[in-house]
């Protein structure tokens, strides 16, 4: 088995969360297969975790994956609380290699997320009706492993992923069940780059399609995370006109939310030009009043893969925000 087998979401992936929600699934064996080719491909088996468990739960129609990772601690040391991990669009857990292995060495459990029709959890690739089934999808993980995880708990997300942190604090009702600390925010999105011209395209070509031509952006200084993102097995080629529609309404949502008080640290590179990053943190110093925000003039849009030199900036100003804190 290959990890381009992990392309074919009806085959593989749905044979992993057949077995993970312990329904009828092929021979242990198979899965485990599965499990360990992902977790080499991407890295995930050399991180400094003392567990890596697997889970899928349902959300709405979809089948949720999510992975969580336990840091190796020091006898009579205890973790430090536990981060809800949520990637960005296109992406999935198998690229946050950088974020999860930062988070275990500084004492964290992490609970990382596929988001619908991302990685390994079904669903239309790249697609969503409703930015409300991210937060949906994100309360049905805390209600089947909050219970089991070292509080306080925490969440982070890049870019999409703190999209859905910022629904899940302004808007979300599930949000008074579970006590969040701390709130990390990876050049989040609310309006995308050049936002007003690309809706404008959209209004005109959705009628006919339903969706569009991926454009792979210079998103980071990686030039090799570059060049595997366009060979990655689990990436998908277009851009879902259904997830446009829905972030066109979610954006007034959004912005039409009253304030709230939130324990939140945005990270924002100054070179991004995928999100308006400008007029985002401006939008979001207003709902969060007391949030702190970290920019870095040299970095691009994918923070977590940036180059190793632009990601130790940003994982700097994150560890003085956790020591704070």
């Amino acid at each position: 088995m290959t990890a381009q087998h992990l392309k074919a979401d009806p085959f593989y992936a749905g044979d992993l969360r057949k077995s993970l929600l312990a329904e009828v699934a092929p021979e242990k064996a198979v899965i485990d297969g599965i499990k360990q080719t992902y977790s080499d491909f991407y890295g995930l088996s050399r991180l400094p975790a003392a567990e890596h468990l697997w889970g899928c739960v349902r959300s709405d129609t979809y089948e949720v994956v999510y992975q969580i990772f336990t840091p190796r601690l020091e006898e009579n040391e205890g973790s430090r609380g536990c981060f809800y991990l949520l990637h960005g669009y296109y992406d999935h857990i198998g690229l946050y290699t950088h974020l999860i292995r930062f988070l275990l060495e500084e004492g964290y459990e992490v609970v990382a997320v596929d988001l619908p029709g991302h990685g390994l959890s079904s669903g239309p690739r790249a697609s969503i009706i409703s930015f409300d089934e991210y937060s949906r999808a994100l309360w049905q993980v805390l209600q089947l492993t909050a219970q089991q995880r070292t509080k306080p708990l925490n969440l982070v997300g890049q870019s999409t992923g703190g999209a859905v942190i910022i629904d899940w604090l302004l808007r979300s009702p599930f949000k008074e069940e579970f006590a969040i600390d701390k709130a990390v925010l990876l050049a989040p999105l609310v309006k995308p780059w050049n936002w007003t011209q690309g809706l404008i395209s959209f209004y005109l070509l959705s009628p006919f399609i339903s969706r569009m031509k991926r454009r792979f952006s210079k998103n980071s200084h990686d030039e090799n995370f570059l060049h595997f993102l366009k060979e990655e097995p689990l990436q998908y080629n277009y851009l879902a006109v259904d997830w446009v529609r829905a972030l066109s309404r979610w954006i007034p949502a959004i912005e039409a939310a009253d304030p709230v008080s939130a324990n939140c640290l945005i990270l924002q590179g100054e070179e991004d030009r995928t999100v308006d990053w400008k007029n985002n943190i401006s939008t979001l110093q207003e709902k969060f009043p007391n949030v702190e925000v970290c920019r870095y003039p040299g970095i691009r849009h994918h923070m977590v893969n940036e180059s190793e030199e632009l990601r130790l900036q940003w994982m700097s100003g994150l560890r003085s925000f956790l020591q704070r804190n």
